[in-house]
């Protein structure tokens, strides 16, 4: 049965009729408003919160953040339920996102993205830079790009198709008015022609290999630049989680996309990043104590859901992902983490995971291996 031991007010919330779970997103959400943030996403919390209430994991996690709480610069915590546990969101120029009826809409400077491309519940984009070369996106005419001889993703929604002619030969066919589709190709130097029949909209061109969230331009080419979200940790005995949306496109572009990143001022780090089809550990302090593939992700698919947790001690350390653990030392000694550099969908430096992430949180022990699957399955 779950501990409660979160006192009486709750206790009688649950007796009034009222889940446990509700109550506890009513009084999240009544912070984030009093803050002045958005809150969204109700009933998608009380779901996340009932699962880890269920498992007897909510009690005794130190740090949970979802993607439900916002406000410029900021990412809200569920725990702790006051400002200590918040993140730090930047990000220097408007995005946009898909919103819960699946519109997709602009989101001022320096303000989270809770996107629902990823299903019915949504994740917080870490954005990678990228600029869209189309002009006037959001209704599409035909148009020439001048292009470098690199990899590029093109992206619309609608029925018309795009053909290609220049320096790329191809084309590709919408399949709805509320229906993205993406094609990614390696261009040669030159001019590349755009050739529209039928309606698209959200038109968008960009050096990458996958699609990244839209980037409305109208006259002129626009730029998103990239977004950090971090918070100062200090990891020692710990387990810590996150979830993170596969990027559509190629999974062979040789770049590295940061997935959970705790790194100190003398680079002592942790690190987990997507390079190609395989996702990475890297455990460092003045040597290089591992450094290497730990999975190989089957016919990825976009949007698919990866989940992780990382346990360590001084002296060990496992990763989880979906429900398996990949890794796992006894004999190591894990770098000191002191006041650390804890960053999400990112390296401190750069290298943007460029999709959803979030939940994400912290159990200040090293749980059960059976507790660590229950949390990525």
């Amino acid at each position: 049965m779950p501990r409660l031991g979160l006192g009486l007010g709750l206790t009688i919330g649950n007796f009034l009729g009222v889940s446990l779970a509700q109550t506890l997103a009513n009084s999240f959400q009544q912070r984030v408003l009093a803050d002045g943030g958005t809150y969204e996403a109700d009933a998608c919390l009380v779901a996340y919160l009932n699962t880890l209430i269920n498992v007897d994991l909510y009690d005794s996690a130190s740090l949970l953040v979802t993607p439900n709480g916002v406000k410029s610069g900021k990412i809200y915590s569920v725990k702790p339920t006051d400002a200590s546990g918040d993140f730090t969101f930047t990000r220097a120029s408007v995005a946009t996102r898909v919103n819960s009826v699946g519109v997709v809409e602009v989101v001022p400077t320096g303000v989270p993205s809770i996107d629902y491309s990823f299903g019915a519940c949504p994740m917080i984009i870490s954005g990678v830079q990228r600029t869209n070369l189309f002009l006037n996106s959001a209704v599409f005419v035909t148009q020439n790009v001048t292009t470098a001889a690199v990899v590029y993703t093109v992206s619309f929604y609608g029925t018309g198709t795009i053909t290609f002619s220049g320096t790329f030969v191809g084309s590709l066919v919408g399949t709805g008015a509320n229906n993205r589709v993406s094609l990614t190709f390696t261009a040669t130097a030159g001019t590349l022609t755009s050739t529209l029949t039928g309606s698209a909209t959200n038109a968008q061109l960009e050096a990458g290999s996958f699609a990244s969230s839209c980037i409305i331009t109208t006259g002129a080419t626009a730029t998103r630049v990239g977004s950090m979200i971090t918070q100062t940790r200090t990891i020692a005995t710990n387990t810590m989680f996150i979830n993170a949306a596969l990027q559509a496109g190629s999974l062979s572009d040789g770049a590295v996309y940061g997935i959970l990143d705790i790194r100190t001022a003398s680079n002592n780090r942790i690190s987990i990043y997507r390079s190609n089809n395989t996702i990475q550990l890297d455990i460092i302090n003045t040597a290089n104590l591992f450094s290497g593939s730990i999975f190989t992700m089957p016919s990825p698919t976009q949007g698919q859901i990866y989940k992780f947790a990382i346990k360590i001690t001084p002296t060990t350390i496992s990763v989880f992902i979906n429900g398996v653990a990949r890794y796992t030392n006894n004999s190591i000694s894990i770098p000191t983490l002191t006041a650390a550099t804890f960053t999400l969908g990112a390296f401190s430096f750069g290298g943007q995971w460029g999709s959803g992430i979030l939940p994400t949180g912290e159990y200040p022990t090293a749980l059960s291996d059976a507790n660590c699957t229950t949390l990525t399955t």
